[in-house]
């Protein structure tokens, strides 16, 4: 996994550092990923856009899931990516779902990428973490959220249905039924925060 995240990240930074690089005008979504590590304490399950030209910059994020192997928690995230030229960083910090409810935010990674000529390139990553009973719900449809930064900037990401449908599917989850483990903010903290 960590390899995919280099990969990941590598080619979001290549597209945001050179001119006319092809890079989608809007997110495109991989096949559901499991990472099923016998040293892990949990299954990881993840779908991955390819990066993609967003209002602020160029960004990349994934929907996933976590399942603990020895409790019946389990933990779901968006990490979104962004890289951005700017005199300074927009510390992205906060997210809130349509309808205002307030999302748990951890920061995955912050880095001054190059200063060269105005400005700096700067990469952040977060995971804004989802509940477990609004993303089933959501699978019919889409799960919306707004991603806030200090400066000001406001990012909306919409996960489509048919993401979350399959990676409920992959998870054994049937979507649009009631959720049948505690609330993903129960088992955060023993599922992790950070991909790796």
């Amino acid at each position: 996994m960590k390899r995919w995240l280099a990969l990941s990240v590598a080619a979001l930074l290549l597209a945001a550092c050179v001119p006319g690089l092809a890079v989608n005008d809007g997110p495109s979504f991989g096949s559901v990923e499991i990472e099923d590590d016998p040293y892990a304490i949990y299954v990881q399950y993840s779908i991955d856009t390819a990066p993609y030209v967003g209002p602020d910059g160029r960004q990349i994020w994934g929907l996933y899931g976590r399942q603990a192997r020895q409790a019946p928690n389990r933990v779901f995230f968006v990490q979104w990516w962004t890289s951005y030229r700017a005199d300074r960083w927009k510390f992205y910090t906060s997210a809130n779902s349509l309808g205002g409810q307030a999302l748990e935010v951890r920061q995955v990674d912050r880095e001054v990428v190059s200063c060269s000529g105005p400005g700096c390139q700067y990469r952040e990553g977060i995971n804004i973490y989802i509940p477990e009973q609004d993303l089933v719900a959501a699978a019919s449809s889409q799960f919306s959220f707004q991603i806030a930064a200090r400066d000001g900037t406001r990012t909306q990401v919409s996960v489509p249905g048919f993401v979350i449908s399959q990676l409920l599917s992959a998870m054994q989850i049937p979507a649009g039924s009631p959720a049948s483990s505690p609330k993903a903010d129960a088992g955060q903290p023993a599922l992790g925060a950070v991909r790796g």
